[in-house]
């Protein structure tokens, strides 16, 4: 999901309704703070040497005390701003970092937002390590070499 998918996602919405972020651990502090949008270009190299570029988007936000949540027209108006200033910000993937009780800082991918009367929640799903290759080789239907077959061992 990029930027652009959740503000579009977000403009059907009532703007007076609560915008309510969920992670694993349960809702983000109602009175979170969006600390910072950024975007990366990004040059890898994987486990089998095959060198990759491409462009993420990052929101940080910083878990609040209990409270009311931010409403859809302030974090639409901020991500706006934001979006304008940075242009690949609403086209690139969007992750989230977050940290519950701002402790041990955490990435995560965004699920579409669910609208329930006058709130609006958006699932944060962890994210995990993985071998690349071997993601590439299984998406493209083909057996990932030796190598790459036990990530633990990763090493081609």
């Amino acid at each position: 999901m990029t930027l652009d998918d959740l503000l579009a996602g977000l403009s059907a919405v009532p703007a007076e309704a609560d915008l309510v972020f969920q992670s694993e651990t349960g809702e983000i502090g109602g009175r979170y703070h969006v600390t910072e949008f950024k975007v990366a270009n990004v040059t890898s190299i994987d486990c089998a040497a095959r060198q990759d570029r491409w462009v993420e988007a990052f929101m940080q936000l910083l878990d609040g005390p209990a409270g009311d949540p931010m409403q859809v027209d302030k974090f639409i108006r901020i991500a706006t701003q934001s979006r304008r200033a940075m242009p690949d910000l609403g086209s690139a993937p969007l992750r989230i970092e977050f940290a519950p009780k701002n402790a041990g800082l955490r990435l995560y991918h965004l699920d579409a937002p669910v609208v329930d009367d006058r709130r609006v929640t958006v699932h944060l799903r962890e994210d995990r390590a993985v071998c690349k290759p071997s993601q590439s080789f299984t998406r493209a239907g083909a057996e990932p070499p030796s190598c790459c077959t036990a990530p633990a061992r990763c090493a081609c």
